[in-house]
């Protein structure tokens, strides 16, 4: 019953985002799996990923990780826009799923010793959506054994998308043969899509001896090793393929590794004891880049709510340093805990540059409702929520500010959206039925959002009548 309920309230996500797709193709490996399927079981994962709580909350990181995949990926991939999501989680793993969804875990992303490296793990998990690896999988599989998009879901919603692609006993070595021609393929592809974005190739193969020394001294290989079909070939296959390219010096962005000290620092248990060793090497000067090297104190002082030592660290890097965009987000992180006027100063000078940013639009909000500036916190949580429908933090902001207001049916439309996005569907009809009493006195505009999510209600009511 609660499968059939998650399946009904995530066709109620594409109906109420009026997703639009390309007409069906004939490509044959579409007859297994359409365009509206595929993203009904995208959905469905998504859904798993927010109600277990994995998505990371730092959305600085997220930012850096989605700009540093569409660099990559170019465009749409086979008609979805490619998303990349990062998942606090210290194992060594990546993976590409359908939708065009991506998954990096912060353990692999602290592994990584340069901007290659990571290019390299997103690019081969780029190569494999555009190869249709899965739609290929599944086509194979089919022939075997009938796949459902129930069976399917089931799959996902138990935490076990491995099953998605059934393998059964007679056919399982041509599985595994099958799978390894796909990450020769992806990771000659993969190689491409590195050069054609201006990435070092040998990032590659040196991503890969990394991860495979690094699990020499692990009693547990890394998660990405059970996932993707591991062979000593691909570090040699790749290592040609990057030689036979024209050598060229690929300086290590700044940006990257301010992204790593983030991740590396999140859980951190004694700060007090980074902090104090972080500053012996800038006293001694045992580093590698001194700005990285004071960004990761000033970094430090801030988790450990040393905010004052954290301002002035940070007013020590060099010129072109203070004027990345991570470190001035990571300035006005300070200011919002100790001067929210000037944060709001500094979060409006660079919405004027950035007024699309995903992460600095989420701050904007939180500092207005710092400042008590409850009206445009609330208009700008609203416009948050149309652009960027899938954060299910914007439903949190929304239903926040709308309460500071007592816009009473707005509270209980945002409750809904966000239950509907952990779909949780009877708790979703529930807020909306509320939030539609509520709005008989509401904006033009409030009652035809509520009208669209009751007609996709009303189109799906005789499914939950049969429950």
């Amino acid at each position: 019953m609660y499968l059939k309920k998650t399946l009904i309230s995530l066709i109620l996500i594409m109906l109420i985002n009026q997703l639009c797709f390309a007409a069906e193709t004939p490509d044959p490996l579409r007859q297994v799996l359409s365009i509206t399927d595929e993203q009904i079981i995208a959905q469905a994962w998504l859904a798993q990923l927010r109600r277990s709580g994995s998505l990371s909350d730092d959305p600085v990181s997220t930012d850096y990780l989605n700009k540093l995949g569409l660099r990559l990926a170019g465009g749409n991939i086979d008609g979805f826009s490619p998303k990349f999501h990062l998942i606090n989680n210290n194992q060594v793993n990546a993976f590409a799923f359908m939708g065009a969804n991506i998954a990096i875990n912060s353990g692999l992303i602290k592994l990584t010793e340069s901007e290659s490296e990571l290019a390299s793990v997103i690019a081969h998990e780029i190569a494999h959506l555009k190869q249709k690896h899965f739609l290929r999988q599944i086509h194979e599989q089919r022939k075997m054994m009938p796949m459902t998009i129930a069976g399917t879901l089931a799959a996902m919603l138990i935490g076990r998308p491995d099953l998605m692609i059934p393998v059964l006993g007679v056919g399982t070595q041509h599985s595994i043969n099958f799978t390894r021609e796909h990450e020769k393929e992806a990771d000659r592809i993969g190689i491409k899509i590195l050069i054609e974005a201006d990435f070092d190739p040998q990032g590659m193969p040196d991503f890969f001896k990394r991860m495979s020394q690094n699990s020499i001294y692990n009693s547990r290989p890394p998660d990405y090793l059970l996932t993707h079909p591991w062979y000593e070939s691909r570090i040699a296959d790749s290592t040609q393929t990057a030689k036979a390219i024209k050598y060229k010096q690929y300086a290590n962005k700044l940006d990257f590794e301010l992204i790593k000290t983030r991740l590396e620092l999140k859980d951190l248990i004694d700060i007090n004891f980074y902090i104090k060793k972080i500053k012996n090497k800038i006293k001694q000067k045992k580093y590698k880049s001194e700005d990285v090297a004071k960004y990761k104190l000033g970094y430090a002082l801030l988790c450990a709510q040393e905010y004052k030592a954290a301002l002035a660290t940070l007013a020590t890097l060099s010129k072109e340093a203070q004027d990345n965009f991570i470190v001035k987000l990571t300035v006005i992180e300070i200011n919002m805990q100790i001067n929210t006027k000037l944060a709001q100063e500094q979060l409006n000078a660079l919405q004027q540059f950035y007024p699309n940013n995903q992460a600095l639009n989420l701050y904007l909000i939180e500092n207005l409702i710092n400042l008590n500036q409850n009206l445009p916190a609330f208009e700008l949580s609203l416009n948050y929520a149309k652009q960027f429908p899938d954060d299910a933090k914007s439903y949190l902001l929304l239903r926040q500010t709308a309460a500071r207001l007592d816009k009473r049916s707005y509270i209980h439309y945002a409750n809904a959206y966000w239950l509907l996005l952990h779909a949780d569907l009877e708790a979703a009809l529930q807020e909306t039925n509320t939030a539609e009493s509520l709005a008989v006195n509401a904006d033009t505009a409030h009652k035809q959002q509520i009208a669209e999510l009751k007609s996709a209600i009303n189109a799906i009511q005789p499914l939950v009548a049969n429950e």
